[in-house]
């Protein structure tokens, strides 16, 4: 190994203790005497893995889980496609020994207690009250565009002071309903734009997605074990609606209720969402600002974050000020747009007198990545190359058998239960809300007082009518009486002349 090589890594690389992830590699030279290790203590400054598919990213996204669950770091992990959720099933050996010979590694296949989250029967439910989100988030979900998001603003606020409670998605619907055929209730209401908030959401229905709304919600502390906790998404990954967006009211409930513990030598929580572009597809700057806030703030409260994704570009700017660790894998160009997303990629690493980052991005080995992270003093350290350790558990899609043999039969239990969805009907919740100074809401009431100021409208247009035909006659009869008079007086006038 050149010996430039062996003095950047050892300044650098070579102090930092925490998770290993591979070996460094220079000039097609593999340095078996190094390893590359992302400190614990930097994780809650966040981090990125990018690259395009197939090169690797999701094998160290697992590598990274299985060595944090071994330093009994909670873990929970957002798997879309599913091929990331193989923790608790030991892997093959013979698929990884040649690699782990390379690399001088020993491997010894593992698996790992791990607790699947869904909605899937057998499967820890995994529900969210949509009393406890930011309706920006919810508003991702539905894909609204910017004035139906304010609508849907208007109405988390008009049944927040109605006290009316919101848990899933049949609720929202049933006070939308009711705003839509009296929208003088909420003033600045459009039923146009409710309409379409009100459809949206039975298209989310019809796709089943209502199943993560509603009571019982989860617990944080449920996820703050020593097991790996998996959000197993593959059933739903086919759906036209981004499914990884589920992942932000997770977020919102952890930046709402884990208490501060300020900075910390390991993170208490690690959060891996794969398919992150999801949640910033077409987002606006609300849901961009709001997420910037739980990145800044979530980390207080131990918290760290990695996105996955197929590039960075996929990722706002100002997300991506927000991330640490870095993990890039090839990048393919195929037009001019590509090599410019390159280009952009690889500037957000350091300068580095190793490596020609943006050519030889373009020709990684699946498996191979640049890796840059944070030292202690937070500053990011230049790029090494890295070829990236097997995952010792199951590296596929494992079978749902498995994964609902592996949860932990306690909390199936403790969720398994769902409250019955009922219908806030105008006679029920909303009959105790105050809705004006003359007291509480009663829909028949509101009726007979709506008919009775019907009839009073048609009986006072109606006088008003007959008294402008009096006036008038009054007027006609006035002036034949007048010009009859004035042609007496003529008359008169005329005889005595």
């Amino acid at each position: 190994m050149e010996k430039r090589f062996v003095d950047f890594f050892e300044r650098n690389y070579a102090p930092i203790n925490g998770v290993p992830i591979g070996r460094p590699t220079f000039c097609a030279e593999i340095d078996n005497h190094h390893e590359v290790n992302v400190p614990l203590k930097t994780l809650t400054r966040h981090g990125l893995i990018t690259g395009s598919t197939g090169t690797g990213k999701s094998r160290v996204v697992q590598l990274l889980i299985e060595k944090l669950s071994e330093k009994k770091i909670p873990v929970f992990l957002s798997d879309i496609k599913g091929d990331m959720s193989g923790f608790c099933i030991a892997g093959d050996t013979g698929k990884v020994a040649a690699r782990a010979e390379e690399l001088n590694y020993i491997f010894a296949a593992k698996s790992f207690k791990t607790n699947y989250w869904s909605s899937q029967d057998g499967l820890i439910n995994f529900r969210i009250s949509l009393a406890d989100v930011d309706f920006v988030i919810l508003a991702k979900l539905l894909e609204l565009n910017p004035t139906q998001e304010s609508h849907l603003g208007s109405v988390y606020k008009y049944a927040q002071d109605k006290k009316i409670e919101i848990t899933n998605l049949k609720n929202l619907n049933d006070v939308i309903s009711y705003l839509i055929e009296y929208p003088e209730k909420n003033i600045g209401s459009s039923k146009s734009s409710l309409s379409v908030i009100y459809r949206k959401i039975n298209n989310l229905e019809y796709s089943h997605l209502d199943r993560f709304f509603g009571l019982p919600t989860f617990s944080v502390a449920d996820f703050l074990s020593e097991e790996i906790n998996v959000l197993w998404l593959q059933n739903y990954h086919k759906e036209k609606f981004n499914i990884g967006n589920l992942v932000s009211f997770f977020l919102y409930r952890l930046y709402g209720e884990l208490p501060e513990v300020g900075d910390v030598q390991q993170p208490k929580l690690v959060v891996f969402i794969d398919e992150a572009h999801q949640i910033f597809a077409n987002a606006n700057d609300n849901l961009v600002n709001l997420m910037v806030s739980i990145l800044k703030q979530i980390r207080s409260r131990g918290v760290g974050i990695i996105f996955n994704t197929q590039n960075a570009e996929d990722i706002p700017e100002k997300i991506l000020e927000q991330l640490g660790l870095k993990i890039q894998f090839a990048l393919r160009a195929f037009s001019l747009k590509e090599l410019q997303d390159i280009r952009g990629a690889m500037n957000s690493f350091p300068a580095s007198a190793l490596y020609d980052l943006k050519e030889e991005v373009k020709a990684l080995a699946s498996g191979t990545a640049f890796v840059s992270v944070l030292n202690d003093a937070g500053e990011l350290l230049p790029p090494v190359k890295t070829v990236i350790y097997p995952p010792v558990s199951l590296m596929d899609a494992p079978e749902l058998v498995s994964i609902i043999s592996a949860s932990n039969k306690a909390l199936v239990e403790k969720y398994c239960e769902t409250d019955l969805v009922k219908s806030i009907e105008l006679g029920s919740p909303l009959d105790n809300v105050s809705v004006s100074r003359g007291g509480k809401w009663d829909i028949s009431k509101y009726i007979e007082r709506k008919e009775e100021q019907k009839v009073k409208r048609i009986t006072s247009k109606r006088n008003r009518d007959i008294k402008k035909f009096m006036y008038l006659l009054i007027v006609i009869l006035g002036l034949i009486a007048l010009i009859f008079f004035l042609f007496l007086v003529f008359k008169v006038i005329n005889k005595v002349g």
